[in-house]
């Protein structure tokens, strides 16, 4: 009797082992791809009951030699010794390398020619200056090339040759320049190059980080367009794409988490109570995450200031309360970090708002418009007094609905090697540490 209840538990061990692995397999032989019209992959359908499916997300830039006209990606520019650099680029449907010296790389793909300065060492700006005659402050540009090339044209930061023309004057971007859209690197080029026109003219860009430039350097690749994603799998993969080694990836990482402008503090998500009780300068937590980028062991206070649901990137709290994270702020937190900061006015994005947004009896200015449905605005600091102008429309493009599902073919090599990199890929995610 014990050895056919042992070979019975053994049986029905197997069969509970077996039973999830046949259903998997069977839901996989239905499966489908849905692709962009491009042919890059978006999501791995699965059916569920013959009634629905279950849609996991492509997050390894796969897809089905696609080919996208027009396309212009990068360039990821490594720089090497004696003022050597190597440059990667993709156009359309391949990737093309060069490599040089000097501080110019020049490109042609598509009919359109792109020129880019390389300089050798990222530049660092101090975060903490003066208010100028104007501060013009922009937020979650997202990969939204179109509208950062409108809105600054529009409110005379450039020219109509594209140069800075602002002067002595400043902008400030509030984070989350990246993600989402499909023209990160256009955004972030475009930003780079006018740092260094700024600073030439003794004006300044300040680039903010926020939670998504986070992400990015930290590898979660989650929002990231398909197409852009696709690409940097093509030039190597997101990682290697804003490595340290690389200019835009060195840059990235030199950007400071808090500015400071006369009396005005722009960061991305806000300063909790928590920031404040820990007494972090601006300088401080500036230190902090760019050590953080550097691998070096930092406290967890400073961590959770920077990186944390608290940290000056993530926090909501002037909007709404977060349930095990954070209440929603009241007016003496926010008097209380004014305080901490020596300021009167504290800028934050990431929020989504209908309009620049005047909270906490005109203390606190929310300025996250990027939707189609917000109004076209921005914040101009003239002579140190705040007001609203009217940008350019944020333009985001409407969901594709032009794509193509087909069956997976199991007897496809390409196909099983599109799902050991969907699998590689989606454990890499699960492990990146949360919040830091």
């Amino acid at each position: 009797m014990k050895a056919k209840k042992r070979r019975f538990l053994a049986r029905a061990a197997v069969a509970l082992v077996l039973a999830p692995l046949a259903l998997f397999g069977s839901m996989l032989f239905f499966a489908k791809i849905e692709s962009t019209k491009s042919g890059v992959h978006q999501r791995l359908m699965l059916p569920l009951l013959g009634i629905a499916h279950v849609k996991i997300p492509m997050t390894a830039g796969t897809g089905d030699a696609a080919a996208i006209p027009g396309r212009f990606d990068g360039p990821v520019v490594k720089m090497g010794t004696a003022n050597s650099w190597s440059a990667s680029w993709f156009c359309e449907n391949r990737v093309l390398r060069q490599a040089g010296r000097g501080e110019t790389l020049h490109i042609s793909c598509a009919g359109q020619r792109h020129t880019f300065a390389i300089p050798q060492k990222a530049q660092q700006d101090d975060a903490v200056v003066s208010m100028p005659d104007k501060l013009l402050v922009l937020s979650d540009i997202e990969g939204n090339a179109a509208f950062l090339n409108s809105a600054l044209s529009k409110l005379g930061v450039t020219a109509a040759s594209g140069e800075w023309n602002f002067g002595a004057n400043r902008l400030v971007i509030a984070g989350d320049s990246v993600d989402r859209g499909s023209d990160v690197f256009a955004v972030l080029w475009r930003l780079h190059g006018l740092a260094a026109q700024a600073r030439a003219a003794g004006g300044s860009v300040h680039v903010v980080l926020g939670n998504h430039e986070q992400y990015l350097l930290r590898g979660n690749t989650v929002k990231i367009h398909p197409e852009h994603l696709y690409a940097l799998e093509k030039m190597g993969g997101a990682a290697a794409a804003f490595a340290p080694d690389t200019v835009i990836g060195a840059w990235l990482r030199a950007q400071p988490v808090v500015v400071k402008a006369g009396r005005v503090v722009v960061t991305h998500g806000g300063i909790s109570s928590l920031v404040v009780q820990q007494g972090l300068t601006i300088a401080q937590l500036n230190t902090a995450m760019r050590r953080y980028w550097r691998g070096e062991l930092v406290p967890t206070a400073e961590l959770e200031a920077v990186l944390g649901f608290n940290g000056v990137t993530q926090y909501r709290g002037y909007f709404k309360a977060e349930e095990g994270k954070y209440a929603k702020a009241g007016d003496q937190d926010v008097v209380a970090a004014l305080r901490s900061f020596d300021a009167d006015t504290i800028v934050v994005g990431h929020s989504i708002v209908e309009k620049v947004s005047v909270l906490y009896d005109k203390k606190v200015y929310a300025i996250n418009v990027n939707s189609n449905t917000s109004a076209p605005e921005a914040l101009l600091f003239e002579g140190g007094v705040a007001k609203v102008v009217t940008a350019a429309p944020r333009a985001l493009p409407e969901e594709e609905t032009e794509r193509v599902a087909r069956p997976i073919n199991l007897l496809n090599g390409q196909d099983w090697q599109t799902l050991a990199r969907l699998t590689r890929r989606t454990r890499e995610l699960s492990n990146l540490p949360s919040p830091f």
